[in-house]
């Protein structure tokens, strides 16, 4: 559990729930500054005060007693940080949009080209790459993901008869070919498939048509998973350090640090990664240099998402 400065300012664990005015109370107290406590409070009404804290420790110190933030620290100024997170969240998010469904037609155009495995048998073992034990098999997903979806297309690929309790789900499904099944992927399913079908030479093929390296592909796809999962349920981008990095070519990096130096696992490692797929694709050009750099010009912001650094505690 992240540890929280001394007894003048606490937040979770055993803090008593507090109305939208205490809250602002309990800010302004630990030394906050306010220009407008009213506008304070309408954005506590319109952002939950324990999300809002994700920025704001970062402007906080530990003194023996006495004021928790930094001095002169104000709510405008933590604000920034924060709107230009969602803004930085909106745009990752219009992007990879544009690259999930390039993926999802490509996988459906190369896996679906073998008859032999273009109709409900991808849901049957043997034919993606075994995961690593004690993690979801690929199959499995799929049938997870296919068989909770409801969209109404799929109704015509089920077959009622073939789903009695004890047969293999692959049975109800044997008629679904996969380029209507890709539809109902999740990223994160789309990514893992595209990784487990390098035997049967589909990943080489998609790698092929993107002007990507093979060898670079799968890792590159699984950062894109991890951050949109991120934009998605509006988390923190701003000093937080991406678990799942992408690997990219050394010229794309050097090319990428001549811009902006960054950290391998600082959330400006997936926009270059990102930049470099929408490139190679043909989706976009300059999208890091048009869309991104714009967002990145305060230098307290764009610090945090080149560099992230611990809060103090942490």
């Amino acid at each position: 559990m992240p540890k929280w400065p001394g007894p003048v300012f606490r937040w979770g664990g055993a803090m008593p729930w507090l109305s939208f005015d205490e809250q602002v109370e309990k800010l302004t107290s630990a030394g906050l500054q306010v220009d407008d406590e009213a506008e304070l409070r309408s954005f506590l009404s319109r952002v939950n005060c324990f999300r809002f804290l994700g920025y704001f420790r970062h402007f906080q110190t530990f003194p023996s007693g006495g004021d928790p933030f930094f001095k002169d620290v104000s709510f405008d100024q933590i604000r920034c940080v924060y709107e230009a997170d969602i803004k930085l969240s909106a745009v990752i998010l219009d992007a990879l949009q544009e690259i999930e469904l390039l993926l999802r037609a490509r996988f459906a155009q190369y896996f679906g080209a073998d008859a032999a495995r273009a109709r409900g048998v991808f849901m049957e073992e043997g034919i993606f790459t075994p995961s690593p034990e004690g993690k979801s098999q690929v199959h499995e997903c799929i049938a997870r993901d296919v068989t909770r979806s409801k969209e109404r297309f799929l109704n015509r690929y089920f077959d009622e008869a073939s789903s009695n309790e004890g047969v293999p789900i692959v049975e109800a499904w044997r008629s679904l070919p996969i380029w209507a099944a890709v539809e109902v992927f999740s990223f994160g399913t789309l990514s893992r498939s595209i990784e487990a079908s390098q035997k049967t030479g589909v990943t080489k093929q998609i790698a092929e048509s993107i002007g990507v390296p093979q060898s670079y592909l799968p890792q590159i796809i699984k950062s894109f998973v991890y951050l949109r999962n991120r934009c998605a349920h509006h988390s923190r981008l701003w000093n937080h350090s991406v678990i799942d990095n992408p690997s990219l070519p050394k010229k794309v990096k050097i090319h990428a640090q001549k811009r902006r130096e960054y950290e391998n696992r600082s959330v400006y490692q997936v926009l270059v990664a990102i930049d470099y797929f929408l490139d190679r694709s043909k989706l976009q050009k300059k999208w890091l240099e048009a869309v991104v750099e714009p967002i990145l010009l305060d230098e307290q912001y764009s610090g945090g998402i080149c560099d992230p650094q611990l809060y103090l505690g942490q």
